[in-house]
């Protein structure tokens, strides 16, 4: 190549090189200025406008502002590849400037509601499998400050009510503040941290509310924690469900392997359930997947009435239906046997058509125990086996089951065939020990219900089950039929029965026909022993008919039924205008010792135009306590016109009432008056009177109501406003000038009272309980008391009471005043929907004289007076008291109390259910004592009260004055009574001229004829007592001995006594003669009762030294006459009484 060549090549090099520059210049600057063009236009709205309307399909509404800010509009549409979608007033708001911080902050993204619809795809769906979830690491951070999306829907079908959102972070890392979901009454919210890398770990706080079945609300509180692909659950439940919850479920997987544990203590899984039925230490278990299915093993408890029902459940549940379902129940078992069981298993699919198998079986449950309040039934239940299959509408089982019963044993069996059109039963079989009964029965309701069935017994005894019933009969029952549209069923049975029935001949026999409306009742019969029942008749467009009754023993039929009855019954016409007769004679009736009449008569007639003249006497009537010498009552007219007088004649009252009304043509409804009443008292001479008619009417909603109306009786008035007796009760008395000597029967026979009162009484009984008041009035008047054959009188000027009921409280307020009495006042109030009947209230005692209580205990002189106020509370059979009574003023004397008391003064500390008792006072210008101790209620009542004293003068006229100076404790509690402490008898006197007449005693074992023996109120009395006697001088005097007494006793239990009384410095005189007493003891070594003597009297004359000696037990002592030195008898007791020895004969004589 040459030179000339070459030339050109720089150049063209310069030219690719400035073409490669430019296109690079054009294909990054283009998109630069592209997107600048473009955001250039985004800024305005006619910009935003613009763009949107280049986007196919896509149609804005009222569109504002910029996408680079915040824009809005009234609706958005989009149609396009299968997907439509509206959204009705949406938001957007986002910051840009957020981007130089490289964060993207959406501010607000608002929507009143979304309508999404996805077209369906014709390509057949493909296992998707496991889901695998990306890993997201954004450049930038994300904050959402508020997304509020108003309902949501996919396809016409609701996703959400409301979906609120707010959350933040930056690359895999994200916190979720708070995301709120609602539909329907469904909400739920979220809070916490999630990572969107690996496994996407979590930790979130989910809160989830649910429509309980009943109550007030149900909540569910978990715990999510692991990752997407594995996540762990634990939380509570509350409301509805109290319970805890334990899992762990792999969401990513395709099987969805998942287990679950959930615990409650106590379930109650419907409103209204029986105790017996609500779930206690409830465990449900489920583990497995959704291609293997879930595997249950779950346990419960039921609180049976016989005891705890243990219950456990398990079984697979699958897609396709439910594997291996056994449901076991144990409990205390029936008869003989420990334990009873019932267990039900079976398999369910659902696949196809729903097909079941299932078999049931029992062994000595107690399946009573389930049903509340309801007892074992005389017919147990031993054993039960049954199959049951079904598929395809169609349905097959067969029982078999043995029973025990009063009567012995018995075998059930039977098979049912049918769908949902018609059933049958065959091969039933029931056998026991006295008879067979068997049959059949075909049963169609596709259109109408049709039956018939037939039934076999042979020697069948109905004791079996119900003893009252206990029978042997044989015989056939047949029966069948169909139900019509429109008329009475049509029906026809035969029954033709023998045997015996309570051990007595039986015949039961008897046909009934139902054709064209007409019903027939032939030959009827039945006859037991020679009771017997005899009848027929027709019920159609004319009736007529008759029935026979004679039974000379009733009892035969009803147990408990005693007496004779007989009676005749026919009936002719038609149905608007029946004719009829019925007469009815009992004597000597008697239902099981509770009613009895000594005769019972009836006569009634029913002529054309329901014209009816009827009479029913009863006489003797008893009903538990009350008795009835004479009852009688007379009907007489029509429907519409009809008069009933009513006459009943008590040993105390007789009532005499006259109702006359008028009856619906339906018989559902009566309206009418009450026009005459009389009220007789004889014994009190008060002849009530109802002043004017009363209406009253029964409305065919079932309400009763009664006018106003009015008794009276002299001045006194009983009255009434118009009042529902049904179905609820609003009532409304007011009682004037009414004697309160009307009231002698109702009061204690030792009790008058003499006042006039008043009262009113309004109560309106609600749903939730009553509601009203009741007010009464003595005014001033007086009680009077009988005491020892003499009666006492206090007055009072004051005695109201005021009783206010609401359905959630009730509050009484009780006022008494006198001159004797003082102010006594009383107010509380009670719950009445407590169980315990809580009470609230306070009482004051103001100025009460005690007087009164003299004249009950029969003292001379009881003076003093007691105030005092408190609060009670707790309940009201048993409230707490607290509060503080006082005696003031006290004196008590009479002669027959060997301790006057002067200036009493006593004070009770009450304090709920105990309190504490001081008190002091004085006996004389020496003498005072001292009392204190304690009270206690709230289980035993129990007592501990000591009492102290100094010179507190004792006086036991004519025998004994002494002083005494106590120190003793008496405490009760259980029925044991224990007295401890010291008694000193320092100074006194003991003067006997002769034995008191108590001395005399009868001896413990002998029995009094027509005595009755006391029932002692105390299990153990126990003592501890040291009685000291003559620290100072107790000086005795009686039976011609004279001297001090000296000594100590120790008193034990039941009176056990131990120690010595001695006379010092005392004299005996006998037989003219003063003898030295040389030793005179008392000596104590067992009863107090039963001293022993230990006593001599003795006269010195020179060298001799001659008396009498006292020994052996005070109720039988022994006698001697000694003599130092040794003498005989006689000789020594010349000595005693002569002071020398015999002289002559005529001295042994004297």
């Amino acid at each position: 190549m040459t030179d000339e060549a070459k030339t050109p090549t720089p150049k063209r090099s310069k030219r690719l090189r400035n073409g490669f520059l430019i296109a690079l210049a054009v294909i990054v600057l283009l998109p630069l200025l592209i997107v600048g063009l473009l955001v250039l236009a985004l800024r305005s709205e006619t910009g935003t406008a613009w763009v949107i309307d280049q986007v196919p399909g896509l149609e804005v509404e009222q569109g504002q502002g910029s996408l680079l800010g915040q824009w809005q509009a009234a609706s958005l549409t989009w149609q396009g590849y299968g997907v439509g979608l509206e959204v009705e007033s949406p938001v957007v708001d986002w910051s840009p400037t957020c981007l130089f911080n490289k964060q993207l902050c959406l501010e607000r993204l608002l929507a009143e509601s979304i309508d999404l619809t996805l077209q369906s795809s014709d390509e057949p769906k493909e296992d998707s499998g496991d889901i695998s979830l990306p890993s997201i690491d954004l450049p930038l951070g994300l904050v959402v400050r508020e997304v509020n999306l108003g309902p949501f829907t996919l396809n016409d079908a609701k996703v959400w009510d409301r979906l609120q959102l707010k959350a933040q972070g930056s690359g895999s890392d994200w916190h979720l503040q708070n995301l709120a979901f609602v539909r329907d009454d469904i909400s739920i919210d979220a809070s916490g941290r999630l990572q969107t890398r690996g496994d996407w770990p979590l930790d979130l706080e989910v809160g989830l509310m649910l429509p309980p079945p009943y109550g007030a609300d149900w909540q569910l509180a978990l715990n999510l924690t692991g990752s997407a692909a594995d996540l762990r659950i634990k939380g509570q439940s509350s409301g509805y469900l109290d319970a805890t919850l334990a899992g762990r479920v792999a969401p990513l997987d395709s099987t969805l392997p998942a287990e679950l544990t959930v615990r409650s203590s106590r379930f109650v899984p419907a409103e209204g359930l029986p105790k017996t039925l609500v779930l206690t230490d409830t465990v449900v278990a489920l583990k497995g997947s959704l291609e293997n299915g879930f595997r249950s093993d779950s346990r419960t408890v039921l609180p049976g009435s016989t005891g705890d029902i243990p219950v456990s459940l398990k079984g697979l549940v699958t897609t396709e239906g439910l594997d291996g379902v056994e449901l076991a129940l144990t409990g205390p078992g029936t008869t003989e046997a420990e334990t009873g069981r019932l267990l039900v298993t079976g398999n369910v699919s659902w696949e196809q058509a729903l097909q079941a198998d299932a078999k049931v079986s029992l062994d000595a449950f107690p399946w009573y125990s389930l049903i509340p309040d309801f007892e074992e039934p005389p017919v147990t239940l031993r054993q039960f086996n049954g199959d049951v299959q079904y598929k395809g509408g169609a349905y097959q089982a067969s029982i078999d089951a043995s029973v025990s019963g009063p009567m012995g044993d018995a075998d059930m069996a039977g098979d049912l065939e049918g769908d949902l059109e018609s059933v049958t039963l065959t091969n039933l079989r029931v056998n026991t020990g006295a008879g067979f009964l068997g049959g059949r029965a075909d049963v169609a309701f596709a259109d109408q219900l049709s039956w018939d069935a037939s039934l076999t017994l042979d020697s069948f005894n109905p004791g079996f089950w119900f003893p009252a019933l206990e029978a042997s009969l044989s015989g056939n029952v047949d029966t069948s039929g169909r139900l019509r549209e429109e008329g009475a069923p049509m029906l026809q049975a035969q029954w033709d029965l023998s045997g015996s029935w309570q051990a007595n001949e039986a015949l039961i026999r008897g046909a009934l026909d139902s054709d064209a409306g007409n019903w027939t009742l032939s030959d009827l019969e039945l006859e037991v022993g020679d009771n017997r029942v005899a009848g027929q008749g027709r019920w159609g467009q004319q009736i007529s008919g008759n029935l026979e009754l004679n039974l000379p023993a009733p009892e035969t039929f009803l147990p408990g039924l005693a007496g004779a009855v007989n009676g005749t019954a026919s009936v002719s016409g038609t149905v608007d205008q029946p004719r009829g007769k019925v007469t009815l004679t009992g004597r000597d009736l008697a239902w099981q010792d509770q009613l009895s009449l000594s005769s019972l008569d009836l006569t009634a007639t029913l002529r054309e135009g329901f014209n009816i003249q009827a009479d029913l006497r009863g006489k003797e009537v008893r009903y538990g306590e009350q008795r009835l010498e004479d009852l009688s009552l007379a009907l007489t007219g029509t429907r519409d016109d009809h008069r009933l007088r009513l006459n009943a004649r008590h040993k105390e009252a007789d009532l005499s009432l006259v109702l006359a009304g008028d009856v619906s043509e339906s018989w559902d409804a009566w309206i009418g008056a009450l026009e005459q009443g009389q009220i007789s008292v004889p014994a009190q001479s008060q002849q009530w009177t109802l002043s004017e008619s009363a209406a009253l009417e029964y409305t065919e909603a079932g309400r009763l109501t009664l006018g106003q109306h009015c008794w009276q009786w002299q001045q006194a008035s009983v009255c009434a406003e118009d009042q529902t007796l049904l179905p609820t009760q609003d009532i409304a008395y007011r009682i004037e000038n009414f004697p309160t000597t009307a009231l002698s029967p109702l009061l204690p026979g030792t009790l008058r009272w003499d006042a006039t009162l008043n009262a009113d009484l309004q109560v309106v009984m609600t749903e939730d309980g009553p509601d009203g008041e009741v007010s009464i009035d003595a005014g001033s008047g007086e009680f009077e008391v009988q005491v020892r054959d003499e009666w006492e009188s206090l007055s009072y000027n004051t005695f109201t009471t005021r009783l206010s009921l609401k359905p959630n409280v009730a509050e009484l307020d009780l006022q008494l005043q006198g001159p004797d009495l003082g102010n006594l006042s009383v107010g509380m109030s009670v719950d009445p929907n407590s169980d315990a009947r809580e009470v609230d209230g306070q009482f004051s005692i103001e100025g009460l004289d005690i007087a009164m209580a003299g004249i009950f205990a029969g003292l001379e002189v009881v003076e003093g007076e007691l105030n005092g106020q408190g609060t009670l509370s707790g309940p009201l059979m048993k409230p707490a008291v607290n509060g503080e009574l006082a005696l003031s003023g006290g004196h008590i004397a009479d002669p027959r109390l060997p301790i006057p008391l002067e200036d009493l003064v006593v004070s009770l500390e009450l304090k709920g259910y105990s309190a504490d008792l001081s008190g002091r006072w004085r006996s004389n210008e020496r003498g005072s004592g001292n009392i204190e101790g304690s009270l206690a209620w709230e289980a035993e009542p129990s007592v501990e009260v000591r009492l102290t004293g100094d010179r507190l003068p004792f006086n036991y006229e004519p025998y004994a004055q002494v002083e005494l100076v106590p120190d003793i404790t008496i405490a009760y509690e259980g029925g044991n009574l224990s007295v401890s402490g010291n008694l000193n008898v320092p100074r006194g006197t003991i003067e006997i001229r002769e034995l008191p007449a108590q001395a005399v005693s009868v001896s413990e074992d002998e029995v009094i004829v027509g005595a009755e023996e006391e029932e002692g109120g105390l299990r153990t009395l126990n003592m501890d007592v040291t009685v000291v006697v003559g620290e100072d001088e107790v000086s005795f005097s009686g039976f011609g001995v004279t001297g001090n007494l000296e000594g100590t006793l120790r008193i034990g239990n039941n009176m056990d006594t131990r120690g010595a009384l001695q006379l010092v410095e005392g004299r005996y005189e006998a037989y003219g003669q003063e003898l030295d007493l040389r030793r005179a003891r008392l000596v104590f070594v067992g009863p107090l009762s039963e001293p022993y003597l230990d006593i001599e009297a003795v006269r010195r004359v020179d060298n001799v030294v001659a008396g009498i000696r006292l020994s052996g037990p005070v109720s039988q002592p022994r006698t001697e006459v000694f003599s130092e030195p040794e003498m005989p008898q006689t000789d020594a007791l010349s000595y005693v009484i002569l002071g020398r020895a015999p002289q002559s004969r005529g001295d042994e004589g004297q």
